[in-house]
Parts: structure tokens; C-alpha cells; sequence
């Protein structure tokens, strides 16, 4: 819900530290006072707001933006029921199954029977030819704002941060906390087929089958989501890749002194990234999860990139989400460390690694593994959040595909 809003130069944004809400400024002086979402590709800006604050600002605005939200979902509720009935049942994955079953009789049950009251939030559209600033609010106070709108405290559009994060605690909410999911509080909106592809790729992964490729370089390789991280496997590779690391160093230098290495423009066009595709669609996936490991050849570092990619009816692969960690060996945990050397594999493997290595390599190596442990971790907890707010209901909240 808490997207920077885009918009032309003319109109750029500044920093509000009194309020927890954005700030739009019209031409004919008003504010529109929520949350911006972004700019659609018609160059209109979207912003969501409270029922109860639109009203009061401005009736006339308040109950067409009711009725065309109303007529929207209707269209919506339509649109979802049909996309589930046509969906025939897998035999081979209950939990897919069941979700499908129980979202078409809830869907139908809204069609028959629509909530007549306005939720508490709506979605308005504003031609950006129409706006003279934005105010961002920042992430802190986006943060409030959310809290409080969930604690349906009063007035959240105009009381100060301050006294908002007070009444919070009165009520014992830590408003740091992430901010919660308030997507059910908006009516449905239509999607087009290419992010109903998205939002079906990813109740499918969870609920259907998790295809999820690991590896680093360019290998690969296709795992089981549940297993834990395999440190007996890639502590070989963390050796190999410190031994490697100069040689490494020394030819994309001269490399790049010859002007032969460019950057990926897109994340797409990363090798790591197009093995992964070739390998899904060898296999017939239209949805993958990939997560790639990359030592760094000082420090010694680990940066870990993870993606979520659909492929889309027109056969283009689209990034869902994605998230990235890097955790220093310096600073890896004790308690990873301790797991690692305590691994019955990697035991059998001391020997011969030190012999290759050395003994302090191979100390090195244990923390670059255990600092994978934390990275890889990192980026596994901001998948899953993100995943478990798209298992609750099929049409909420709203799916934006991102930017390779």
C-alpha cells in the first residue's frame, strides 16, 4: 500500500514530519490527505483515503467516488468468480483445491448478497495536470497512519504523529512493527490476465507446487523449498571461490581496462537469472522462486538475491518480488557457526578441505557459510511475509508486478 507516488518535476515531494499521511495539493488549493499508490499509465495519480475523512471533505466527490467503486466491483466480483470456475481441481494438491472452493462460494456470496455499506477506505484518481506538490509523508509516519487507521482511531488525516504514536501505546500497539495488511477494508477491483497470472503463481507456489532453484555462479539447481540450507554443499564452494577469488579480481580488471565488461541493465538479463528460465521451461513451469549466493572477494561478504518470477499468457516472464541481503562472515553468529562445524558432513569434509585450503581458509569459510545462514534467512522471512498476505482472499490486496 505504500508506494512513492510519481509525478512531474513541477509537483516534487517534501518531507512532512507533523502528519502520518501524504499530501496532494490541488490546483484549486485543497489537499487530498492518505496514502499515495503510484501513477497508473494513464498519468493519473492514485491515492487511498478513508471513507469517513472523504466525506467530510467533500460529499458531492465522496458518494461518486461510492458508486463508481461499487459499479468496479461488481465488475470484479464477476470477473473472480469466473476465473475460479474455470479452474478444474488439481487431485494432487488439497490445499489448492480447497482454497479454490472455498474463495468461489465466498465470491459467490458477495454477488448475491453485496456489502451496501462504503468500506473504510477508497481508491481516488487525480489527472496529475491537476496537482502543484506532493508531501510525502515518511515511512515512519506511513507507518503510524496505518496503525492507527487499524485501530480505527479518529481523525488520523489531521492529528499530529506525535499524538497519534500516543494513543497507540495507550492501546499497546508497537507502531514499528510492520505495518498490517488492510486490503480487506477496500472493496475488489478488476485485474487484468497478466497480474490474475501473478496472484495465481503465487497462491499456487504455497498451496500447489513450490518450484524453487538455488545455486551461485551460473549453476542452478532445482530444490526443495522446505529443506534447510545446504552449508555441507556450499562450504566446498566457498573455499573454492576464496582460492579463485584473485585470479578472478585480476581478469575482470583487465577486462574492464579493455572495456569488455558492461552491466546487466536488467536483472532478466542476469546469467544466473536466464539459466533459471531455461530450466523452468524445460520442465513446463509457468512460476518459479530463485535464490542466488555471490561471495564477495572482500571482507569476506555474501550478497544473496532472491526472485519471484511468473510467466505471463503471453509467454514474457514478469518479477513479482524480489529482495536482497548481505551479511559479513566477521559478524556471522556464533550459533551459526556452531551448527555448521557441528555437521556431520562437514566434519568428514575437514580433513581434505584444510589439506586444499588451509586451516585459517577453512575457518573463513565456516563464517562465510554461517553469514550465508543469516543472509539467506533474511531474504526467506521477506518472502514468506510477502507470500502470506496473498493467501487470506483471491482478489486482495492489489498485485503490482515489479521493475526487473
Amino acid at each position: 500500500m505504500i508506494a512513492c507516488l510519481q509525478v512531474p518535476a513541477a509537483a516534487q515531494n517534501r518531507s512532512v514530519p507533523k502528519h502520518a499521511v501524504d499530501s496532494i495539493h490541488l490546483k484549486d488549493k485543497r489537499q487530498i490527505r492518505g496514502i499515495a499508490l503510484g501513477v497508473d499509465d494513464d498519468r493519473q495519480a492514485r491515492i487511498a483515503v478513508a471513507s469517513d475523512w472523504l466525506s467530510k471533505f467533500d460529499k458531492n466527490l465522496f458518494a461518486k467516488t461510492v458508486e463508481q467503486s461499487n459499479l468496479v466491483a461488481s465488475r470484479a466480483r464477476v470477473q473472480l468468480r469466473d476465473r475460479l470456475q474455470q479452474l478444474e481441481p488439481t487431485g494432487k494438491f488439497p490445499g489448492l483445491d480447497f482454497f479454490v472452493s472455498k474463495e468461489l462460494a465466498r465470491i459467490e456470496r458477495e454477488i448475491e448478497e453485496p456489502e451496501l455499506a462504503p468500506p473504510q477506505f477508497l481508491l481516488l484518481k487525480i489527472k496529475l495536470n491537476s496537482i502543484t506538490n506532493i508531501q510525502s509523508a515518511s515511512e515512519a509516519n506511513r507507518n503510524v497512519a496505518l496503525w492507527s487507521w487499524h485501530e480505527r482511531l479518529a481523525n488520523v488525516e489531521n492529528r499530529p504523529v506525535s499524538q497519534l504514536s500516543e494513543e497507540l501505546a495507550t492501546r499497546k500497539i508497537d507502531w514499528k512493527l510492520p505495518a498490517p495488511d488492510l486490503s480487506t477494508r477496500f472493496l475488489p477491483t478488476e485485474e487484468d490476465d497478466d497480474r490474475w497470472a501473478c496472484r495465481f503463481a503465487l497462491v499456487s507456489y504455497r498451496l500447489g507446487n513450490p518450484v524453487e532453484y538455488q545455486g551461485s555462479g551460473d549453476a542452478m539447481i532445482q530444490v526443495d523449498p522446505d529443506a534447510p540450507i545446504p552449508i555441507a554443499a556450499l562450504v566446498p564452494q566457498i573455499l573454492q571461490s576464496q582460492m579463485n577469488s584473485l585470479v578472478r579480481q585480476l581478469t575482470e580488471s583487465q577486462l574492464a581496462a579493455n572495456g569488455l565488461v558492461s552491466e546487466k541493465s536488467s536483472l532478466l538479463e542476469r546469467d544466473w537469472v536466464k539459466v533459471a528460465i531455461e530450466k523452468a521451461e524445460a520442465k513446463g513451469y509457468t512460476y518459479f522462486r530463485a535464490t542466488h549466493l555471490r561471495i564477495g572477494s572482500e571482507g569476506p561478504s555474501v550478497f544473496v538475491d532472491s526472485i519471484f518470477l511468473t510467466r505471463l499468457p503471453t509467454g514474457k516472464w514478469s518479477l513479482v518480488w524480489k529482495s536482497s541481503s548481505d551479511a559479513s562472515a566477521t559478524s556471522a553468529s556464533v550459533e551459526n557457526k556452531r551448527q555448521i562445524r557441528e555437521d556431520p558432513q562437514i566434519k568428514s569434509l575437514q580433513a581434505p578441505l584444510e589439506i586444499l585450503g588451509g586451516a585459517e581458509a577453512f575457518d573463513q569459510a565456516i563464517q562465510t557459510g554461517a553469514a550465508t545462514m543469516t543472509a539467506q534467512n533474511e531474504v526467506n522471512r521477506d518472502f514468506n511475509g510477502f507470500l502470506e498476505r496473498y493467501l487470506h482472499r483471491w482478489n486482495s490486496p492489489i498485485l503490482q508486478p515489479q521493475t526487473p
